[in-house]
Formats: C-alpha cells, sequence, structure tokens
C-alpha cells in the first residue's frame, strides 16, 4: 500500500513561517481548552505564545492578526490575540473574513485529510503600512486555513500557534515551522514511550489496559472491546520496504502477555513499538496514529457502547461536544422497561438523551485515558496541596488571629494605662490646685489678719501715747495746740468720733500742723506722692458689701446685686457687716505742702486765727 503525496494545485508566492511553542502533543489539551474559550486557558496559552513573539518578531514592526474560524470571523482567536497584545503591546487588527462553512475536523471526520482544500478568504482591512502581519491562531494540522489566510495578507505573513502537528506534509505547502522552545531533541526512546502511550489510549478496556488474555476474549465476544485498527494512511519502514498498516493487542508470548503490536502489510507480520528504530519512522508512525484515531480536539477515538461514561466528562459525537450530566436506566416510549443510557448538554446548550443500544454503534471521541489518569494524579496532588495550603492558611490565620487579639490586649492595656496615668495626672492637678487654693487663702487670711492686729495694735499705741503724754502735761492728753477738728483733705466727708479722735491722736503724736488728712489714693491722683518710709493711721469702716436672704442662709448677694431689687424683694434679705481698716495720711506726710503751696499755707493761718 503506498503513501499519498497530495498537491494542491495552487501557485504560492512566498513561504510561510510558522512558530509553534510545541508539537501538538504537550499542548493539546490546553489547546482543546483554548477551542471551548475557556478564558483561564486562553491566558495560559497567551504567556506560552508571548514568550514565542519576542524571539520572532526580529526588530521589525508587526500587528497581531487574529485567524478567523468557521463561523466567518474571529471568535476566540481574538481574545488569545488580545491577551499576547496586553503582554507585547503590539496593535492588534481584525483584518480576515470568509464565509462560513462547516468546521474542518467535522470535514475531516467525513471526507478524510484528502478532501481538505484552501479557501477564500478576504481581508477587510489593511495592514498599516511599514508593518507586517503575524497571524494567531491556536493549532497548525493541516495547514488549510493557515494557507488561506497566507494568500489573502500576502508573502511577508507569519503565523504563530500554540502547537503544531505535521499533517500540512501531506500536502506540499509551502510551510517552515520552527519551535524555538524546544528544549531538547527526543531520543528514540522518547519517541518509542510516546507511541506506545498514543496505542495505549487507542486499545483500552474501559479506560484500563488489560493483561488478562481470558478477559480479552470475553470483551471480544461482548462486543465490547477494539483490539485492532488500521490507519488511514500506510507508513512505510524504508529500512525493511514494508508498510505499517495498524495497530492491535496480542498475546506475544509467555513472558510478554498481552502487548501492543503494530501490523504489517502482511496481516500476519507484526511488530512491537520497540522494535522500531528508525526515528523517522516512529515519528511518521505517531502522526499516523493522531491522523487516523485523534481529532483535532487532541481526544481519541471510541465508541459509544464500550466507552464507560463518568458525569462531568466530556466528548464529540456526530461533530458536537457533549457533556455528560447524568447516567443511568431511562424509559421512553420505545422502551417502557428502562434501558442504559446518558443525558448530555451540547455545546450550544441543547439537551439530549442518549440510549446505549440505540448509539452503540456510533463512533465518539473521549480524553485518552494517560490524559485523564495523569490529570487525575495531577488533581490529585493539587487537592492535597490545596489542603495542605488550606490547613496551613488555617494556623496562619488562627496564628494571625492570635496576634491580632494580643495585640489587641496589649493596647487595651496600654490605653487602660495611659487613662489610669491621664486620671492619676488630673487627680494630682486638682489636688495641687486645691493646696495652692488653700495656699492663698490661707496668705489672704494671713494678710487680713496682720492688718487687723496692726490695726488694731496701731490704734492702741496712739492711745497709750497720748496717756502718757498727759502725764508731763498737768493730764492733757489731746490737742494741747488747739487745732482744727480733723478733716479730709479737700472733701466734706463727716468722719466718726472715734475715727476723729485716732486722727487728732495721730497728728498729736507726731507733732504735725494740721489736722488735714488724705487717702494714699487721692494723694496719689492730685499728684502729691506720700513720702517714702512714712506710714498711715488705721480708721474703722464697717463694710456691708454682702447681704444674706433671711429664709436660705446659702442665698448671698452682693451690694450691686441687692441694690438692682425690687424694694418689695430687699426686705428679704439682711445685710451682714464686716470690719475693715482704711490708712489715712497727715498731708505734711505728703507733698502737698509743695504742690498745693497756697492752700496749705491758709490751713496753718486758719488754725492760728481761730486759736487765737
Amino acid at each position: 500500500m503506498a503513501t499519498k503525496d497530495n498537491i494542491v494545485d495552487v501557485d504560492w508566492t512566498g513561504r510561510l513561517r510558522v512558530y509553534s511553542t510545541s508539537d501538538y502533543l504537550p499542548v493539546r489539551q490546553l489547546a482543546h481548552r483554548v477551542k471551548q474559550g475557556d478564558v483561564e486557558s486562553i491566558k495560559e496559552a497567551a504567556r506560552k505564545m508571548t514568550n514565542l513573539l519576542w524571539k520572532m518578531t526580529d526588530g521589525k514592526d508587526f500587528v497581531l492578526v487574529p485567524m478567523p474560524g468557521h463561523t466567518g470571523k474571529a471568535e476566540y482567536t481574538e481574545m488569545l490575540a488580545s491577551f499576547i497584545s496586553q503582554e507585547t503591546g503590539l496593535e492588534v487588527i481584525d483584518a480576515l473574513r470568509n464565509e462560513q462553512h462547516e468546521a474542518l475536523y467535522g470535514e475531516k471526520a467525513k471526507n478524510g485529510i484528502d478532501g481538505l482544500t484552501p479557501f477564500p478568504m478576504t481581508k477587510i482591512r489593511n495592514i498599516p503600512e511599514g508593518k507586517e502581519a503575524i497571524l494567531i491562531d491556536n493549532v497548525l494540522d493541516t495547514g488549510t486555513t493557515a494557507m488561506s489566510a497566507f494568500r489573502a495578507l500576502g508573502e511577508n505573513t507569519r503565523l504563530a500557534v500554540l502547537g503544531s502537528t505535521v499533517n500540512y506534509r501531506h500536502y506540499n505547502y509551502p510551510i517552515d515551522v520552527t519551535i524555538p522552545e524546544k528544549v531538547k531533541e527526543e531520543t528514540i526512546e522518547d519517541l518509542k514511550a510516546e507511541l506506545k502511550t498514543a496505542v495505549n489510549d487507542v486499545l483500552h478496556i474501559d479506560g484500563h489496559p488489560s493483561d488478562d488474555y481470558q478477559e480479552m476474549v470475553k470483551r471480544i465476544r461482548e462486543g465490547d472491546k477494539t483490539l485492532y485498527g488500521m490507519f488511514k494512511d500506510s507508513v512505510k519502514s524504508e529500512k525493511s520496504g514494508s508498510y505499517y498498516v495498524g495497530i492491535g493487542l496480542e498475546q506475544w508470548d509467555k513472558e510478554n502477555g498481552i502487548i501492543p503490536v503494530l501490523y504489517l502489510d502482511d496481516i500476519n507480520a507484526m511488530s512491537t513499538v520497540k522494535d522500531v528504530e528508525d526515528e523517522s519512522v516512529l515519528r511518521s508512525l505517531i502522526d499516523e496514529m493522531h491522523h487516523s484515531f485523534y481529532n483535532e480536539k487532541g481526544n481519541v477515538i471510541s465508541s459509544f457502547r464500550r466507552h464507560n461514561f463518568q458525569k462531568g466528562e466530556t466528548f464529540q459525537m456526530d461533530g458536537m461536544t457533549h457533556t455528560v450530566k447524568a447516567r443511568g436506566k431511562y424509559i421512553t416510549l420505545r422502551n417502557p422497561f428502562g434501558a442504559d443510557g446518558i443525558k448530555t448538554t451540547d455545546e450550544q446548550g441543547r439537551n439530549h438523551l442518549l440510549l446505549i443500544k440505540e448509539n452503540k454503534g456510533k463512533a465518539i471521541y473521549v480524553t485518552p485515558y494517560s490524559i485523564e489518569h495523569k490529570e487525575n494524579e495531577v488533581n490529585k496532588t493539587n487537592k492535597k496541596d490545596t489542603e495542605t495550603m488550606e490547613s496551613n492558611k488555617d494556623e496562619q490565620k488562627q496564628e494571625q488571629q492570635n496576634k491580632e487579639k494580643q495585640q489587641q490586649e496589649k493596647l487595651q492595656q496600654q490605653k487602660k494605662q495611659e487613662q489610669q496615668k491621664e486620671e492619676e495626672k488630673k487627680a494630682k492637678e486638682k489636688e495641687d490646685k486645691k493646696k495652692e487654693q488653700e495656699k492663698k487663702d490661707k496668705e489672704k487670711n494671713k494678710d487680713k489678719e496682720g492688718i487687723k492686729v496692726a490695726g488694731a495694735v496701731a490704734q492702741g499705741l496712739l492711745f497709750i501715747t497720748a496717756l502718757e503724754a498727759a502725764k508731763d502735761m498737768d493730764g492733757l492728753w489731746l490737742n494741747k495746740d488747739k487745732k482744727l477738728s480733723p478733716k479730709i483733705y479737700g472733701e466734706d466727708t463727716t468722719l466718726t468720733p472715734y475715727n476723729n479722735l485716732l486722727l487728732s491722736l495721730h497728728s498729736d503724736g507726731k507733732g504735725y500742723p494740721t489736722n488735714q488728712y488724705i487717702s494714699f489714693k487721692k494723694a496719689e491722683d492730685r499728684g502729691a506722692a506720700i513720702m517714702q518710709g512714712e506710714e498711715g493711721v488705721p480708721l474703722s469702716y464697717v463694710k456691708w458689701d454682702k447681704y444674706v436672704n433671711r429664709y436660705d442662709k446659702d442665698e448671698v448677694k452682693s451690694r450691686a446685686d441687692y441694690m438692682s431689687l425690687k424694694d418689695e424683694d430687699k426686705a428679704n434679705y439682711k445685710g451682714v457687716p464686716s470690719k475693715e481698716y482704711r490708712y489715712l495720711f497727715n498731708i505734711d506726710q505728703t507733698i502737698i505742702p509743695v504742690t498745693d503751696k497756697e492752700n496749705y499755707e491758709a490751713l496753718i493761718i486758719e488754725r492760728h486765727i481761730i486759736r487765737t
């Protein structure tokens, strides 16, 4: 069986330079989620492709052009380009449109890879002058869409993709693929392991390989197991000249049991994966495995009857993606006693009831066991890590809460101490103020007491001095010089007899020529200051400056308040007298004899006239 060497009869100008982050297999699950429009997966793909773009722009100015899909315009690729733009700063121009058509993976499923040809694309926006276009797509597979866009945009166009297969080699497309992110070349053993994994994913029992031959036979008889599969295109071994045409599970020997095998063009001839030593043949076999048994979403072919459906999983059937919502036995008009089946929701949101016996012959594409198993292990690890993280978070949260509680208690204690200190400070200030006031009151009372004692003593001394002098004057003890009665200088104020006597005694005792007296304040007002060292004579006065309510001893009014009362209200209060001393000075104790000499001399003359 010869391999096909298809050539598309199109004249191409230039070559399409394609940059891919990886071969398709390592990113097929991510690529599938991107195609489904999963935002987080699109962001992850954008991060991978951003690193790729830094290496492919080589200093030139580029714009990003999202690849249109089968609906005629860019959909998830526009979001992918937008996320890449956020990281690179490159402008996004939605420049291409095409007629709506069936999805290419649906065409491949119906007509095979050979039935695909480039289709017209329309450039609806121009690429700015001086800039070149980088097409943004998910996967490069057959190259059909890529070459359609390349033909529309021109020879300087480049293509950046998340992953790439080698199916474009079936056509003589002018495509050069570069995978800069490839860290190391795959070894023969790596390729053998990848091929073996692909074969095991296709030939599985309920998702689990089996070593039990009797179980295999039982499954074959029940029609529940696909034990072989034929390639769509045979793969030639250059070394032997034979063609590999399919895969299967066979009893190899007693030591190895049932193992995956490769069928050669003679169905009776077989080879194991480990026997293939040619690198190019291994790569071709891997490519053909995906060409024959996988769809573009990276899912592997199975049958509706033999697949063990699980709630929540997705699969493709008849070109439509379904999500399993429930599995069980369901009663229908045609199955009144119930039949096994599943309930699903398709990508357009429609609900379906799919019975096993009615769909048992249909081919479906499901997640490969190796990927499912790996994801389960990753999920278990992630779950364990998440539980550990959550546990650590809880511990950290509890620790933080304890710290915050301790801090709060410390702050409350500090606040309490500060409040206590503030209260103590206020109490001390209050006490100090009280003591200060008591001290002032004491000093005031002391001053008052001193004045009272000094006044009384001074008055007493005046009488003693006069009486002692009377012994030498035949008993005459007052006004021996016959001076006029004491007066307040410049006023007609009437003095009490007692104060009159005190002033006369003071004038006689000091030998002043007149009985004229003046207060310190009035002397100062006249500009006649008291001479230094002079002491006044204390006169006794009664002060009426406090009025107490006759019926409430605690109610006390000042004289001003009392005088403002109505006459009928004044009767409710009585005056409380208080004794005080007021000091007067003889005019000869001042400078009046100098400042008011004329009046002073008149007083002296008046005194002599009256005396004569």
